[in-house]
């Protein structure tokens, strides 16, 4: 299957002895082949620069794992070598302390996504709100995660989607297409708290 397969994408992000971790869902909507380590190469090449845009140099992103969620296996690790490091040399605000962005759900009945991402210079925080410098940061990947991954002759497209249980505990589990991103506030993750998590 090739068109309509749907992949769980994995950054992992070294940070403070830490993992940080972010997951994506993404369905192919181009394509006559499955390729995990094609979308991991686009993810690698189209996301993670905006990520460490904004993120300081204690952050590295180090492995991002593709796996396609019918077909055992297509599935790639990729090791990045360059471009993963946060980009900011500024001190760091504490581990819990995250950047919060909403996926906007394209259907009613099901919650909207959301995503955090930690590593954050304390310049980039004023009095507990965005530091206005920051806004085109955020703002471009806001309109990265809520948009599509195509590779450049448009042969192999991949559309951001919600993960979603049909009903309740059931196990089962639905795809919608995300809508948009944007940018939400300056949040905490609590299992990044001293004492909690990874």
């Amino acid at each position: 299957m090739a068109i309509g397969a749907v992949y769980k994408v994995v950054d992992n992000q070294s940070f403070l002895g830490m993992v940080a971790r972010n997951v994506y869902w993404y369905r192919q909507t181009e394509g006559t082949e499955t390729d995990a380590a094609a979308l991991a190469n686009l993810f690698a090449v189209n996301i993670m620069p905006s990520i460490v845009a904004f993120q300081t140099t204690l952050v590295t992103h180090d492995h991002i794992y593709v796996e396609n969620q019918a077909l055992a296996g297509d599935f790639y690790d990729l090791y990045p070598t360059s471009g993963n490091v946060g980009e900011v040399a500024a001190t760091t605000l504490p581990p819990f302390v995250a950047l919060a962005f909403r996926l906007n759900r394209s259907v009613r009945g099901i919650h909207n996504g959301q995503k955090r991402y930690a590593g954050i210079p304390e310049e980039g925080v004023l009095n507990g709100i965005l530091n206005p410098s920051y806004t085109t940061l955020v703002d471009t990947l806001a309109a990265l995660i809520g948009s599509d991954l195509a590779n450049g002759d448009l042969s192999l497209i991949y559309e951001p989607v919600i993960r979603h249980q049909t009903t309740p505990t059931s196990g089962v589990y639905g795809y919608i297409r995300v809508a948009s991103a944007v940018f939400t506030r300056v949040s905490s993750q609590n299992t990044r708290k001293y004492g909690r998590g990874e």
